[in-house]
């Protein structure tokens, strides 16, 4: 159906409104907006609307995009798909506009895998999905991801080719939805504090960061879930609501890994993280409750190990792995890490909890004290395990028990005068 100077239908509900189809197969150029309502399975061949202008189709059926959706001149406003499903066509079809809408009332929006017919292809600034099922969405340029959802236990997948801002929230409208992935260049947090909320979340970004330094609404990426995975080309910066175990995880060289959780979360390290290639440059935990480890370990020139409301980091038996040259350590429990190489103790004062022990070991290299360690606080013990020697550039080791070993090296540094 082709319109040469307005609209095809009319925005609203009822008689009068949407043009009624029963086809098979819909094409669609106006010089306006256009608004279709088709009442079985439809192909939307290569259609058109004008500059700034609405394309609203609703299908009781499944709208597959079987073409092009674009203007003719200049950019749609907003393209809106409404369908029982949505399906992508063979030929890589885009959907172009200022506003994509696409909502999916029975079962999913795209389908998993690579090529052609898989994921809906979209070339757009602003995207909103609600989706029952399963959502697979692939855009061309920089998106800003409004509120979204898919189904319960589903998968929500969305690849950007520019930066990904996650500007609403994701979450089922009824349950959990059961994945998250979401990859971009980089990927970046909106204005308003939205949050990404499932079981699993992946987020990638392929050139640049993920989140933003600082504190407040546009910075660090909000999560709501149990099992995180972050691979970053650049810094990372997240924060969950809740307990939650960080999988194995990456950052750029010389980059910052920053994860925090709020609510009396702890963090559980689940895996490796390091450095794609190179090494990440301060990996930063910071956990409301406590930090454990069920396998993997921290590699960054420099690891920051912070718990918190009466939480431990690592335990007697069980301790955290790290692989630094330089490591802070303020837990509100215990604290027991295990350093592979020489690492030097850093901070202005290095904490753990009032009774409690700081317990550092190295399975090789040496143990450089250079910041206070207790102090303020009425540390219980201080046993500092070096393979190697022990040394101090500053600082006090206060404790009612401080035990200290090497193995190859001394303790302390004699000095002679001449």
């Amino acid at each position: 159906m082709t319109s040469s100077s307005g609209d095809i239908g009319a925005t609203g509900s009822g008689a009068g409104t949407s043009i009624l189809t029963n086809a098979a197969n819909l094409t669609v150029d106006s010089a306006g907006n256009a608004y279709i309502n088709d009442s079985a399975n439809v192909n939307l061949n290569t259609s058109s609307v004008g500059n700034t202008d609405t394309f609203n189709l609703t299908s009781a059926g499944t709208i597959t995009v079987a073409g092009n959706v674009s203007a003719t001149s200049g950019t749609i406003g907003s393209i809106n798909l409404n369908g029982g499903t949505i399906a992508e066509g063979n030929g890589n079809y885009t959907l172009t506009a200022t506003n994509v809408g696409l909502t999916s009332t029975v079962g999913d929006i795209g389908a998993t895998g690579s090529g052609a017919g898989t994921a809906i292809l979209t070339t757009t600034p602003n995207l909103t999905i609600t989706s029952v099922g399963n959502v697979y969405v692939n855009d061309s340029s920089s998106v800003s991801l409004k509120g979204s959802s898919a189904g319960d236990s589903d998968d929500f997948n969305v690849t950007s080719s520019g930066t990904l801002t996650v500007a609403g929230n994701v979450a089922a409208t009824s349950g959990i939805i059961g994945y998250i992935n979401l990859t971009g260049s980089t990927i970046a947090e909106g204005s308003g504090a939205y949050t990404l909320t499932s079981p699993n979340i992946t987020l990638t970004s392929t050139a640049g960061n993920i989140g933003a330094s600082g504190s407040g609404t546009g910075t660090s990426i909000l999560t709501y879930t149990g099992n995180l995975t972050i691979n970053s080309a650049g810094n990372a910066y997240v924060s969950n609501t809740g307990g939650v175990t960080l999988n194995a995880s990456s950052a750029g060289s010389g980059d910052t890994f920053s994860l925090a959780t709020t609510s009396s979360g702890a963090i559980t390290i689940g895996g490796n993280v390091v450095a794609g290639s190179g090494t990440i440059g301060t990996i930063t935990l910071n956990a409301s409750g406590a930090i454990t480890e069920s396998s993997g370990i921290l590699t960054a020139s420099t690891v920051n190990l912070t718990s918190g409301h009466s939480g431990s980091i690592g335990s007697n038996g069980n301790a955290i792995e790290t692989a630094a040259s330089s490591l802070s350590i303020n837990a509100a429990g215990n604290a027991y890490i295990s350093n592979n190489g020489s690492v030097t103790l850093t901070g202005s004062n290095i904490t753990v909890g009032s009774s409690d022990t700081l317990s550092l070991a190295t399975t090789s290299g040496s143990i450089a004290i250079n910041g206070n360690v207790g102090g303020s606080s009425s540390i219980s013990s201080i046993i500092l395990n070096a393979a190697s020697a022990i040394t101090e550039t500053s600082g006090t080791l206060t404790a009612t028990t401080v035990n200290l070993s090497s193995g190859t090296g001394s303790i302390g540094r004699q000095w002679r005068c001449y």
